[in-house]
């Protein structure tokens, strides 16, 4: 026979819509099979008359939010594993699909590298990339020479703890303690203490490293301007003649020289170079 669904709804008295719409679906060959007709679902329907393919058993899908295939359904495109993933973040790393291929992806700044002479278009940098979304998300800059060269400024101006040395807390990796001594540099400095390492905190973090070159170091191709970190305002901590930084200079000598970006010492205090950057740490 011909089934029109529509005209069994119109035709159906409402107490018994549900009903009349299962066994009309049963009648066209839904039933159990799950043909395309009810997205693959067992049934078409679920308790409650929504079916499964865009609600669960109360009508929401487990995340509270009604299913229009960008939060939730079957198995079929299913996300209510984890609720963060939706058709706009496939991975489920709090990161929008469009934004996955940016510099920074999306999350603030544009300079993955350092690769040039101001810190304040470096990435921003954050404990938690979705605040106020239960549990904690870690960004993709969450273990980086970028975080790692943050926490040796806090460190180095008092915020890192006396009883760790600077290579224990600048492990690179931005959790709870370098979220909590950020915070209180920020607020010692003027800054907004919001933990997130954006222009504001990098401008003034570089000016900390800045004020103090202490040597020049020749390379084959560049040259080197070797930079401490300015000491603590109690003097407690003074990294002030610990090499941290690099700053990189092309030496072309038929051109002026050109400062080519920042580099970090792989340990603190030594010559040996390694990135400032959204790479991981050696």
């Amino acid at each position: 026979m011909k089934c029109n669904v529509n005209r069994a709804v119109k035709s159906a008295p409402r107490l018994l819509t549900v009903v009349a719409l299962s066994a009309l679906l049963v009648a066209c060959g839904g039933g159990t099979s799950g043909d395309a007709a009810d997205s693959g679902e067992t049934d078409g329907f679920d308790t409650d008359g929504f079916d499964t393919d865009g609600f669960d058993t109360d009508g929401f899908d487990t995340d509270g939010s009604d299913d229009l295939g960008l939060t939730g359904g079957d198995t079929a495109g299913d996300f209510d594993e984890n609720p963060l993933v939706s058709e706009f973040d496939l991975d489920g790393d709090g990161i929008p699909n469009e934004n996955e291929g940016l510099p920074c992806q999306g999350l603030g700044g544009s300079d993955p590298g350092s690769t040039n002479g101001d810190w304040g278009d470096n990435c921003f940098l954050r404990a938690d990339i979705l605040p106020g979304v239960e549990g904690v998300q870690r960004g993709p800059f969450y273990n980086t020479t970028y975080v790692e060269g943050v926490q040796r400024v806090l460190y180095c101006r008092g915020f890192g703890g006396v009883g760790d040395e600077i290579g224990d807390f600048a492990d690179g990796f931005f959790g709870p303690r370098t979220n909590d001594a950020l915070r209180e540099f920020q607020t010692a400095e003027g800054l907004v203490s919001d933990g997130i390492v954006g222009p504001g905190t990098w401008g003034r973090m570089q000016l900390l490293v800045e004020d103090v070159a202490n040597v020049v170091l020749d390379d084959t191709d560049n040259a080197y301007n070797a930079y401490g970190i300015t000491a603590s305002v109690d003097g407690n901590f003074d990294c002030s003649q610990m090499t941290n930084f690099f700053g990189r200079f092309n030496t072309d000598p038929d051109s002026q020289d050109i400062f080519e970006g920042w580099e970090m010492s792989v340990v603190a205090g030594e010559s040996a170079k390694g990135s400032f950057s959204t790479a991981a740490p050696q």
